[in-house]
């Protein structure tokens, strides 16, 4: 009687396994994928119409730190009083 559980156990089980639909499940997942896809927005990737011009990032990068270094140390020229401004010529 045992055995005959065990047979019949494997026959249920074996029928769950086999599919009925090949041809559906080879497909599986493509309809996501093909809406996945459609929602990008620039598949190949962006390409502007205008590309930036300017200086490339080292120079950059130099160009700011020199930028943040003259507020670092003020210039000799900074503060000094310039005698005649503010005279009318009198």
């Amino acid at each position: 009687m045992k055995q005959v559980g065990i047979v019949l156990v494997s026959i249920i089980v074996s029928g769950c396994a086999a599919t009925a639909t090949p041809h559906f499940d080879a497909q599986f997942g493509d309809s996501v994928q093909a809406a996945k896809q459609r929602q990008v927005l620039y598949p190949a990737g962006y390409q502007p119409a205008y590309p930036q011009q300017g200086l490339d990032g080292k120079a950059a990068n130099t160009a700011i730190e020199q930028y943040q270094k003259s507020f670092a140390q003020p210039s000799s020229s900074a503060g000094r009083d310039t005698g005649d401004a503010g005279r009318t010529g009198n």
